[in-house]
């Protein structure tokens, strides 16, 4: 019994080691490490630093939706009414974030900043982030083109 117990100690120690956290981890394999960015949203979203410049935050691929009557009136995923019209509701659509939560983003292409609120779930285009309403793309300056990367950081 007493060779059981020793083993069962040696088999935590060595679960607690194997999750060091990665900045301890060498730099170079911190550079080669892929991180999706939907893997990481929680753990991002505990992440609340605010004093980092914007351009120093991570970057995400962002589009709009809900210009005109195609979504007036309908239900978000959260159950609050999308007003296509709405020029001050700033809110966007993401996968994992809770709703309610607020997200700074900042569009290095122009200087743009805005704070959106998480009401829908979306985008359900490979490779984009958000979803911002057309308000919210709008006052972001990203409406011409359609899509645009930009950085963000979670406000909570």
């Amino acid at each position: 019994m007493h060779v059981i117990q020793k083993l069962f100690i040696f088999l935590v120690f060595i679960a607690l080691i194997s999750k060091v956290p990665a900045s301890s981890h060498s730099a170079s394999a911190a550079k080669n490490k892929k991180v999706s960015f939907f893997s990481e949203a929680t753990a991002f979203a505990g992440n609340t630093d605010t004093t980092l410049p914007l351009t120093k935050t991570p970057m995400a691929k962002v589009s709009y939706y809900g210009h005109g009557d195609v979504f007036n009136g309908r239900k978000t995923a959260n159950g609050e009414r999308f007003n296509a019209y709405n020029t001050a509701d700033l809110t966007a659509a993401h996968k994992t974030l809770p709703f309610g939560t607020r997200v700074r983003m900042y569009n290095p292409q122009n200087d743009m900043t805005i704070t959106v609120r998480i009401n829908d779930r979306g985008p359900y285009i490979s490779g984009r982030s958000f979803d911002l309403s057309y308000a919210a793309a709008k006052k972001l300056g990203i409406v011409k083109n359609g899509v645009a990367k930009i950085n963000f950081v979670v406000m909570r």
